[in-house]
């Protein structure tokens, strides 16, 4: 019953990341959350994300458009990376829930933003490589930790202003790099062996279920569109963490 559960919530969260171009490890992890262990959730979720960021990359950008992104956004690539080698050495190590809810109220801090006088848009323009390396590397961190890092990546696209397309292909890039550093690590660590990748070759079918009904829908999201999508997303999910975090502090009360 619980495997029926999990396969439902991976099949859910890729019909919604196949419209909007992300978000299945963030709504997958974090319903998976409120019935297994983090670590848990965020191994099962490793590979049905792998192939939802590479169905998407091939669905919404070209190779030489994905060569000069590369070129361009080299260091944000790189250094998600590594952040997420370090967040998933932290988690093994020291799985806590305290990760969800530093999270959570870091972005609805950026969600007020304008409230604190706080201007990210001009600092990323005016320091971009800096920027990108600042975003990875904490988008790594989080990646690893608590399987969220398109919130952190979120707040760099918006500032940045990109269109969906180009926004899509870098989160999903980043993504990607993301999945093979906490792949490599947990499977390092004997997290991650045969009855992970046969239960992940079955959510791949489950996802791929999902994209093939969809698909056809994705092309209705407008870039004006697809920008409140990021936001509401970041509303919504800072808040199901900040009170999943609660709830589980009244469990042990």
């Amino acid at each position: 019953m619980l495997n029926f559960i999990i396969l439902a919530v991976f099949f859910i969260s890729a019909i919604f990341h196949t419209l909007a171009g992300f978000g299945f490890p963030l709504i997958s992890t974090s319903v998976l959350f409120t019935i297994l262990p983090s670590k848990t959730a965020i191994i099962l979720t490793l590979i049905p994300t792998f192939f939802m960021n590479v169905a998407s990359i091939y669905t919404f950008v070209k190779f030489k458009e994905i060569i000069e992104i590369f070129k361009k956004y080299a260091v944000l690539f790189i250094f998600s990376a590594f952040g997420s080698y370090i967040g998933s050495h932290i988690l093994i190590a020291f799985p806590s829930d305290i990760y969800k809810l530093l999270l959570s109220v870091s972005v609805l801090i950026y969600l007020n933003k304008d409230k604190f006088y706080i201007n990210f848009g001009d600092f990323v323009q005016r320091h971009f490589q800096f920027s990108l390396f600042v975003f990875g590397l904490i988008s790594g961190i989080i990646g690893g930790l608590i399987n969220a890092m398109v919130i952190v990546l979120a707040i760099l696209i918006l500032e940045l202003n990109l269109s969906k397309g180009m926004a899509i292909a870098i989160m999903n890039l980043c993504f990607l790099t993301n999945k093979i550093s906490q792949i490599s690590t947990f499977a390092a660590f004997g997290e991650f062996g045969s009855k992970e990748i046969l239960f992940g070759a079955i959510s791949v079918a489950v996802c791929f279920a999902a994209l093939f009904i969809t698909n056809k829908f994705k092309d209705r999201v407008s870039d004006e569109l697809f920008k409140k999508l990021v936001k509401l997303t970041l509303i919504f999910f800072a808040i199901f963490i900040l009170v999943q975090y609660f709830l589980e502090i009244l469990k042990w009360l």
